[in-house]
């Protein structure tokens, strides 16, 4: 069962190593390129948004990957120490972060109905009470709200594998996490009354470097970035395919 105190004291604990993530450019790439595989259709149509709202922000590096692609960016996180961190990352009037509790956005000081980006990278599978906490969501926003989720893909045994392993072994690795198949967090959208919804397997090379800083950077700095060339071949050449084999599943919907 998750435990959300548990995964915040963590979160807490590791939020300066965790951010390193976004900084280090051999992780860096591959998490940008995650983020602009998942929102490339909705650039393409909108061009920008008017306000993104992310929750599960973590230290906010969105805000940054796009850069002049919005009009706000609001970042609401459960970690004090993420959210210290990202204000101290990022700045402009356009930009605020949130140390509070997402199920609890309605209480938050901006307009939910100026939001027209909902983005969620890596947040469901740490959540107690998902159903829930999803059932309330699309409700609060108004309709037509792009909603973009980026979820560990739970149908690889191998990296499934690899996954307990490293709970086993990672103490800055979080032990309580649920990982779901695509038919699985279908389901659950399609409960919760989300439309439209395409979900798509992601990332088979690339992933990795993403997280997990590996040293040196002369060596697997053009490692990660031939890593993420392949990967977005892949995506393109094989997407059908990738909901079984891929690190990720990438989600877009409206509610």
């Amino acid at each position: 069962m998750i435990n959300s105190e548990k995964d915040q004291e963590l979160f807490d604990r590791i939020a300066a190593g965790y951010s390193r993530k976004d900084a280090y450019p051999p992780s860096a790439g591959p998490r940008r390129a995650q983020l602009f595989t998942v929102l490339a259709p909705l650039l393409k149509s909108r061009g920008r948004f008017s306000a993104i709202l992310e929750l599960g922000c973590g230290v906010g590096a969105p805000a940054r990957y796009l850069a002049g692609r919005y009009g706000f960016y609001y970042g609401v996180d459960y970690s004090r120490e993420l959210i210290a961190l990202a204000e101290k990352t990022h700045q402009g009037n356009n930009i605020r972060f949130f140390a509070a509790d997402i199920k609890k956005i309605g209480d938050l000081p901006f307009d939910l109905n100026s939001i027209n980006l909902v983005l969620f990278v890596g947040v469901l599978h740490h959540m107690a009470g998902l159903p829930d906490f999803l059932n309330n969501l699309p409700v609060q926003f108004r309709p037509g709200t792009d909603f973009v989720f980026i979820e560990p893909n739970g149908a690889n045994p191998f990296f499934q594998l690899l996954r307990l392993i490293r709970k086993k072994i990672d103490k800055n690795y979080s032990v309580d996490q649920v990982f779901f198949k695509k038919s699985e967090l279908a389901g659950l959208l399609s409960t919760a009354g989300f439309k439209e919804a395409v979900i798509a397997g992601q990332g088979v090379f690339s992933p990795p470097f993403a997280q997990v800083i590996l040293r040196p950077e002369w060596l697997f700095g053009p490692l990660s970035r031939l890593a993420v060339l392949v990967d977005g071949f892949i995506y393109r050449a094989f997407a059908p395919y990738l909901n079984i084999i891929s690190w990720n599943l990438i989600v877009r919907a409206k509610n």
